[in-house]
């Protein structure tokens, strides 16, 4: 197995990457920022697919707030939905804001 990280921006290597790739999975933050890019991930994948008849492109949500009452996750899903070369994970790599959020209190999680 081979992993290339080329950062999360329109380069010579992603292009490169996507181009001799069998699998490319980009990690999207379900953040309006991370979201915006999706449109043109999709058309770099497109475009690398006229090239490479066997890339497979899966999206991961990652970051995702494990409070049941935020629907990032969600809406992160739906705007997936929409795109046709991407396939969604079922994988979610989710986070937990107390542990960042005490660092600089110097707290444990369990005093917060």
């Amino acid at each position: 197995y081979i992993i290339i990280d080329t950062g999360g921006r329109d380069s010579k290597e992603l292009r490169s990457g996507l181009i001799c790739a069998d699998i490319f999975y980009t990690p999207i933050k379900p953040s309006q920022i991370d979201i915006d890019t999706l449109g043109k991930m999709n058309d770099l994948v497109e475009q690398a697919t006229a090239l490479n008849k066997k890339l497979k492109s899966i999206a991961i949500i990652t970051h995702a707030p494990t409070n049941p009452n935020m629907d990032d996750e969600k809406e992160a899903r739906i705007i997936l939905k929409e795109m046709p070369n991407f396939i969604s994970s079922q994988v979610v790599i989710t986070y937990r804001s107390s542990y960042w959020r005490t660092m600089g209190q110097g707290l444990s999680t369990l005093e917060y």
